[in-house]
């Protein structure tokens, strides 16, 4: 007599690769709709919030320099807000990007785990990941996600038995999409996944005949060119939309305006003198302490220099 299959089973119960990516499919599914369901979405940060208005409109009109965000990703965003203002764009593409990298991470390590102890980590992690993107969204969050995902399905597809075609083409679309969504977190993300990323490739290589291997070289540095490619033309693209003196100016102001707010202000009786010669009294500083920067006559940019020194 065959034993019954509880409802426990399914997630934990050794599978095959097709079956391991339908109950991540479902698992996520599952928790991504009750987070949504039971959590009022709210922006970690206020950055998505001006970064959203800058594409929305709410400014005047529909820009695509999202300053953080590479302009060919922000100029599809102000492009769809045009076409239909009502739907909020931004948050629904960060919900679909970050539902499939979540899937493809629990998909990737699911379908190679024979510990349960392993899988109920996973779970775990996946719905913190899930609270995370979707009951407070942060883009840089969501470009971190992304680019683990990308890496993870990439080196997959590498080392399996077979390459898995769409697992390839989804992972080089996710990182195409990390380094749009934000560049430092690609970054970083990045050269953290690269260590992880070459364990696995050079147990393949010691496991397999040395034609296979360059086969998957081969292979492997076809999409890495056709990656790189696409990156660097992003790049450009991106380069050339903040190319103006005006848009040189404000990115500057921006970057020494974010270094001070993330690092804080030198302390203002310490350094009296000094904010005196830059025509800064306490009533000012505290004024630009709490985020309050509309007086740019006042706080230009060389006074933005100094006082960042």
């Amino acid at each position: 007599m065959k034993k019954p299959l509880h409802f426990v089973d399914l997630f934990f119960k050794q599978k095959n690769r097709k079956q391991s990516f339908v109950v991540s499919l479902i698992f996520c599914s599952l928790v991504f709709s009750i987070i949504l369901g039971v959590f009022l979405p709210r922006y970690e940060t206020n950055d998505d919030n001006h970064i959203l208005m800058f594409a929305n409109g709410s400014y005047g009109v529909f820009d695509g320099h999202l300053i953080y965000t590479n302009y060919s990703l922000g100029l599809l965003f102000s492009k769809l807000y045009k076409v239909a203002p009502a739907i909020s764009w931004y948050v629904i593409f960060y919900y679909i990007v970050s539902f499939i990298s979540i899937t493809i991470i629990t998909y990737v390590i699911s379908s190679k785990s024979k510990s349960n102890l392993v899988l109920l980590a996973l779970y775990i992690i996946n719905i913190i990941a899930f609270y995370q993107i979707v009951a407070i969204p942060q883009y840089t969050k969501v470009a971190y996600l992304v680019t683990i995902a990308g890496m993870l399905a990439l080196c997959d597809s590498l080392t399996g038995e077979t390459i898995n075609k769409l697992l390839k083409v989804s992972g080089s679309i996710l990182l195409v999409l990390g380094y749009a969504i934000r560049l430092e977190s690609f970054l970083s993300a990045g050269l953290i996944m690269i260590g992880i990323f070459f364990v696995p490739v050079i147990e393949y290589c010691r496991n397999h005949n040395k034609s296979l291997v360059l086969k998957r070289i081969a292979s492997s540095s076809i999409t890495t060119i056709i990656i790189g490619a696409i990156i660097i033309s992003l790049g450009i693209i991106d380069k050339n939309a903040y190319n103006s003196d005006e848009w040189k100016y404000y990115k500057q102001y921006n970057s020494l305006r974010t270094e001070l707010l993330d690092y804080g202000w030198p302390d203002y009786e310490t350094n009296k003198n000094a904010y005196l010669e830059l025509g800064i009294d306490e009533s000012a500083f505290n004024l630009y302490s709490s985020w309050d920067f509309n007086d740019c006559e006042k706080l230009d940019l060389q006074t933005m220099e100094k006082s960042s020194l």
